[in-house]
């Protein structure tokens, strides 16, 4: 997605730190002048109009606040849906986007006694604005990750991971050697899906997008874990829920209009659907000609 490839690059460019002198402390009362880089937008629309960069003075810290300098922040479809002003949570403007990060402590504030400079902190609370360089945030907002937690994995570890878990917790007692459906096999979401249902001996069917590369794709995903991936032309006229393996108990939709209603073709009498996304933009309808499995949302 050009979007997200552009605004990807710009956050990464942002979060290289500036050559601040870290053997003193870049924050104390007698240096105000410590600045932010950071990504903000006015007003919501196309991220490659709205979005701009700015350099702002950092603020006083609080009593019960933390100077984190960023080191890692994805940029999540939610992010872009929220730049967009499409995303049901609505922020006030002006504002930096970014719900997750990780970075390091550099400075807190007066009444924080469990939190030292130098520790590895993630964001754990949304909406705090993750791409920029240099921050302020309560203490409340942070969770200490351990130091050998590499930086690209703790900065994505609060949305994607927890939630391909609780979908397949929460919606169907799986056991081993059950199938699960998905759409959306390569998002972030999804590799978290293939390597959970791999370790607890669940099959995966994943269902990815044509690409010149699928080949490279398909291997990819493959030494994830996953049992199978075909395209959305492919999964057309499988035959592999002829016998070979269960029909899926549970299917994971992200992306909807005709690739939700292709996994809802699929699944087992009595099977769950679970949409957590709409990256088509398309709205199916389910009719009983669809298939003969519940939906249950």
């Amino acid at each position: 997605m050009k979007v997200m490839t552009i605004l990807h690059k710009a956050t990464l460019n942002i979060l290289k730190p500036k050559q601040f002198s870290y053997h003193v402390p870049i924050w104390n009362q007698q240096h105000r002048n410590l600045m932010s880089r950071q990504l903000v937008y006015n007003e919501f629309g196309d991220p490659l109009h709205v979005v701009k960069y700015r350099e702002c003075e950092v603020p006083p810290l609080g009593k019960q606040e933390v100077l984190v300098r960023m080191l890692a922040a994805p940029v999540n479809p939610a992010d872009i849906n929220t730049i967009q002003g499409k995303y049901p949570v609505k922020v006030s403007l002006p504002s930096i986007p970014g719900n997750e990060g990780v970075g390091l402590v550099e400075q807190v504030g007066s009444e924080i006694k469990d939190l030292n400079r130098g520790k590895k902190v993630i964001l754990t609370t949304s909406l705090q604005g993750t791409w920029r360089d240099v921050g302020v945030f309560q203490r409340s907002s942070l969770t200490v990750v351990p130091d050998a937690l590499g930086d690209v994995e703790a900065a994505t570890l609060t949305v994607n991971p927890c939630t391909a878990f609780r979908m397949l917790c929460d919606f169907v007692c799986l056991k081993k050697d059950d199938v699960v459906i998905q759409n959306g096999g390569n998002s972030a979401c999804g590799q978290n899906v293939i390597q959970i249902c791999k370790a607890w001996g669940v099959k995966t069917v994943n269902i990815v997008r044509n690409r010149p590369e699928i080949n490279d794709l398909k291997a990819y995903l493959t030494s994830l874990g996953a049992t199978y991936v075909f395209t959305e032309e492919e999964l057309r006229s499988v035959q592999i829920f002829k016998g070979e393996v269960k029909k899926p108990l549970l299917a994971l939709n992200c992306v909807g209009g005709k690739s939700g209603a292709q996994l809802f073709r699929y699944m087992d009498h009595g099977g769950t659907m679970v949409t957590y996304g709409g990256l088509s933009r398309s709205v199916k309808k389910f009719t009983c000609s669809t298939g003969i499995c519940w939906l249950k949302i």
